[in-house]
């Protein structure tokens, strides 16, 4: 609906029922998004729309924070975006990330706080400016491309469980780091410290 335009502020209207993926997707002008206390289906928090039911981020902008009480963040919805804040913190009650993300935004450094989390196809790539990426806490599965051409990235570091690669072979995080290097095969299907020696990162236990 608004995806690559110039515009500065929203505000989504009571009257609004349906909000498609990725309509802020973009917008790097976008510094203010809000919905009107009359809507029923949607709800506005530090400068991100969420779907009332199920707790689903639909819409954000670059001044966005993620609330703490979410459960998902849909396709698209930061795609492009260009962050004031380049540290991204993913809160512990999100359960899953959704494809293209937050595809060819400039986080550097995400910190991922969930307990259980899915984290979608293409979610982070082309994140060329993303340096450090923490894992905190609990069950973490990455899907195809999640973090593929993320080519700044030079630490990650594993301070619970260590992620699972939800296919082999499916370039979660290939040519990442300064050098382009690749995870070996045998890191797959799960990551351990022994078998990602080859790979410009650090991954702490």
């Amino acid at each position: 609906a608004f995806a690559d335009s110039d515009i500065e502020s929203l505000v989504i209207p009571g009257t609004v029922t349906d909000i498609g993926y990725g309509i802020t997707a973009g917008c790097n002008q976008l510094e203010y998004l809000a919905v009107t206390y009359t809507n029923e289906t949607y709800y506005s928090d530090n400068n991100v729309v969420v779907e009332s039911a199920s707790k689903k981020v639909v819409a954000g902008c670059k001044s966005s924070v993620i609330p703490d009480d979410v459960q998902s963040i849909a396709s698209d919805v930061f795609w492009g975006t260009k962050f004031r804040n380049q540290t991204i913190t993913i809160p512990e009650s999100v359960t899953s990330i959704g494809s293209c993300a937050f595809q060819e935004s400039n986080i550097k450094h995400l910190i991922i706080r969930s307990k259980t989390l899915e984290i979608g196809a293409q979610a982070f790539m082309y994140n060329y400016e993303m340096e450090r990426l923490d894992f905190y806490g609990g069950d973490v599965t990455i899907h195809s491309i999640a973090f593929k051409f993320c080519k700044a990235l030079k630490e990650m570091w594993c301070h619970d469980h260590k992620p699972k690669l939800a296919e082999s072979d499916h370039e979660q995080f290939y040519s990442v780091g300064p050098t382009g290097a690749s995870p070996p095969t045998t890191a797959r299907p799960r990551y351990s410290p022994n078998t990602l020696t080859s790979l410009p990162m650090r991954l702490r236990a």
